[in-house]
């Protein structure tokens, strides 16, 4: 049964990251090529998986599992309708005084939206009907179907790597949304033919009692989510989504604009879910961990200083795949168990948009430079620290002596009108910048400490003058 789970998944999970690079390059002709197109698409594939997710919990809430099968049957022809996906309308023409992020979103919605939340919610149904074919978890391997994630975003690194290399050299884009109809519809039929295997598998026999009693009683390790818990997998879920989109706009803007290099920030995303979720992810976050100070303390100079060759890249995509990997493997290590596992990707959904809105939608608004790149990864260095939590005001105050110090330094040097342009000013500067890498390197052993000197190097990099002396 595992063969056609696994397979099931894969379809699907290919499915949808084929798509997402199709329809960005749909979008170019009308929205052009900058690096907030890629961002408005990636925000509305994480709000098209929320929706996902919340589709499997609230069916998974309400229904058996013939009655999620139908449903899903039904709906999987009613998509039908709307394939092939169609290019996005242009803003200019159809749309005139709406932004192009949100026409684009909206366009999007429209077009792609049915299909695709039908294959966002597979994967936790998939998983649900897999636990509950194997007698609510009284095999190992239905206990914890959570290695189905895993097959899930490998599925994806796969969809992504091929488009490139594979499908956009070698077909047309009428070609390719034909395909991915002809694609969705055998998905949806692996999809209910798990169901039916299922049905018939050695846990037939829970899943009528679920089906005609309801949910099975509480057992000890089933308890409602908490809502701390909730709010720990959306914050863990949301701190790599939302670097990831300002790792790209960095990448793509200030780096190197070249559209390809969109894919290699979303890949390594995708590679730390796959460690976390294939039971690795341990032996890899022990290993890399102690390299993570290095690595963030390292980037945090480079943004200060405002390095933006394309030789320091290797540099960016290091840190976040070291940080990613951190939030991911703790977001699996606290997984529910699994009749709760719908409501554990509905968090991780809620955190991969809210990540993403913030960077696609808000910062741009709120801030007149890129601030939630640097911002994600002072964030990562406090996840990195959480476990150092200072006792009462004294300790904190003392955690937080050198960075104000640092950070009032640089004020001081910064802030005074001229001062940076004259050779005292520049020799000051220089000195603030040593005494900025002698305070991190000493912080390194002092996570706390560690983090809010980060955030204050970062900071004070942030406040100095361009090179027009703004």
């Amino acid at each position: 049964m595992i063969g056609i789970f696994g397979l099931a998944t894969l379809a699907a999970s290919s499915l949808l990251f084929a798509i997402q690079p199709m329809v960005g390059k749909m979008s170019l002709p009308a929205f052009g090529g900058t690096p907030g197109v890629w961002n408005a698409c990636l925000l509305f594939f994480q709000a098209v998986l929320l929706a996902g997710y919340a589709y499997a919990h609230a069916t998974s809430a309400r229904l058996g599992l013939r009655g999620q099968a139908a449903l899903h049957g039904l709906l999987s022809i009613a998509a039908l309708a709307v394939l092939p996906i169609r290019p996005p309308a242009d803003p200019a023409s159809t749309a005139a005084g709406v932004g192009p992020g949100l026409w684009l979103f909206a366009s999007l919605a429209v077009t792609a939206g049915p299909p695709l939340l039908l294959i966002a919610a597979t994967s936790p149904l998939l998983q649900r009907w897999y636990f509950l074919a194997g007698g609510g978890g009284s095999d190992r391997p239905a206990r914890d179907p959570f290695f189905l994630y895993a097959a899930s975003c490998a599925g994806n690194l796969a969809a992504l790597a091929a488009y490139p290399l594979l499908i956009e050299p070698r077909s047309t884009l009428a070609w390719q949304s034909r395909a991915w109809a002809v694609g969705f519809a055998a998905s949806s039929a692996l999809t209910l033919l798990c169901a039916a295997a299922a049905w018939r598998g050695p846990g037939s026999g829970a899943i009528r009692e679920e089906a005609a009693a309801g949910d099975a009683p509480v057992a000890p390790g089933d308890a409602p989510v908490a809502p701390g818990d909730a709010l720990r997998w959306v914050w863990l879920a949301a701190l790599p989504s939302l670097w990831l989109l300002g790792l790209t706009t960095h990448l793509t803007t200030d780096l190197a604009p070249m559209p390809l290099l969109w894919t290699i920030p979303l890949g390594v995303y995708l590679i730390t879910y796959i460690l976390a979720f294939a039971g690795v992810g341990g032996r890899w976050v022990r290993g890399l961990a102690p390299a993570f100070p290095w690595l963030a303390a390292a980037l945090a100079m480079v943004l200060a200083a405002g390095f933006v060759h394309l030789s320091w890249a290797p540099l960016h995509l290091a840190t976040f795949f070291v940080g990613a990997l951190i939030c991911h493997h703790r977001l699996a290590e606290s997984r529910p168990s699994a009749r709760r596992l719908t409501s554990f990707y509905l968090a991780i959904g809620a955190g991969g948009v809210l990540g993403s809105l913030c960077c696609a939608i808000l910062a741009p608004l709120v801030f007149d430079r890129m601030v939630e790149y640097p911002a994600a990864v002072f964030l990562a260095c406090l996840a990195f620290a959480a476990g150092a939590r200072p006792r009462g005001a004294k300790e904190f105050a003392r955690e937080a002596a050198i960075p104000a110090a640092v950070l009032g330094t640089a004020w001081l040097l910064l802030t005074r009108p001229g001062l940076g342009d004259s050779t005292p000013g520049a020799l000051a500067l220089v000195l603030a910048t040593g005494l900025g890498v002698l305070a991190v390197w000493k912080a390194r052993p002092r996570p706390l400490r560690f983090a809010l000197t980060i955030g204050a190097v970062l900071l004070a990099g942030g406040l100095a003058p361009d090179r027009g002396a703004r």
